[in-house]
């Protein structure tokens, strides 16, 4: 079950990151950002159902992540 969360949690992750990175560099219409947030919470959701301590890994790498993208 947990590997189920886990993939999950990646693909919403990569979808509401492409939202964005779409809007921003490609240029896309705001409403891009609609999907890109929902997808982004139903991540952050995710990460809260499994009893494990690679969901706070997986977090801090996410932050670390969004940290190096914004000072670009």
């Amino acid at each position: 079950m947990n590997a189920f969360i886990f993939i999950a949690a990646a693909l919403a992750e990569i979808v509401g990151c492409y939202a964005f990175w779409a809007w921003i560099r490609l240029g896309k219409s705001p409403l891009w950002l609609i999907p890109g947030v929902a997808a982004l919470m139903i991540f952050a959701y995710l990460l809260t159902i499994p009893e494990s301590r690679f969901t706070l890994i997986d977090g801090m790498w996410s932050a670390h992540q969004y940290v190096l993208l914004a000072q670009r």
